[in-house]
């Protein structure tokens, strides 16, 4: 069955700013980034085994704020 025949299929949102919002590791020290504004995130379904996703094994976190300039 074709995914499009039981779901609506769609493009996602681009940022244009990838360097800046998905983060290795390595960047993430650099910058002390907390916890609390990382997400693990799939940029392309080559990062994953298996259709079943572990969020452990995936090579970016995506940086997510949520907080004014102000706090």
């Amino acid at each position: 069955m074709r995914l499009g025949d039981i779901a609506t299929v769609r493009r996602g949102i681009t940022t244009g700013a990838n360097d800046f919002f998905y983060l290795k590791p390595d960047r993430i020290k650099e910058f002390g980034i907390e916890d609390k504004f990382l997400a693990p995130v799939m940029t392309s379904p080559t990062e994953s085994r298996s259709i079943i996703v572990n969020p452990a094994t995936l090579p970016y976190q995506v940086f997510m704020c949520h907080q004014d300039k102000a706090t």
